[in-house]
């Protein structure tokens, strides 16, 4: 679950949280429960594909990113860039208009087979 609470009152929200839902479970007769709330990172703004798939940036200004091509090592170099090119315009709120012209231009430089074959190759070695 992703949602916004100022740094300095997590603790004091997960405490409440913990015991709103211990109240819930109770009212339900479930009696015997163990819940266990915490928090993994605090982000200033956050992109989310799926709970496995999703780029942050922290409040140092880093990018964390999680399940995304843009880090693969099984994705084109071209597909890496433009995926992190996309979240920028995103992180940067550009509007709906610059982002559906920027994913306009990346299917043209696809169609029209302008890439550098480079651009589109995934290199891995094979062992045996």
């Amino acid at each position: 679950m992703f949602i916004q609470i100022p740094e300095e009152n997590i603790t004091k929200f997960l405490i409440e949280l913990k015991i709103f839902l211990s109240k819930i479970l109770d009212e339900r007769g479930i009696k015997t429960h163990y819940i266990e709330l915490k928090h993994k990172n605090i982000y200033s703004k956050m992109l989310m594909i799926d709970t496995s798939r999703y780029v942050g940036i922290d409040k140092n200004g880093e990018w964390k990113i999680v399940g995304l091509e843009m880090i693969s090592s099984k994705s084109v170099k071209y597909t890496k860039e433009k995926q992190r090119e996309l979240c920028n315009l995103i992180f940067e709120e550009v509007g709906i208009k610059k982002i559906q012209e920027f994913i306009e231009k990346c299917r043209m430089e696809v169609l029209s087979g302008s890439l550098k074959v480079e651009d589109l190759l995934i290199s891995q070695s094979l062992r045996r």
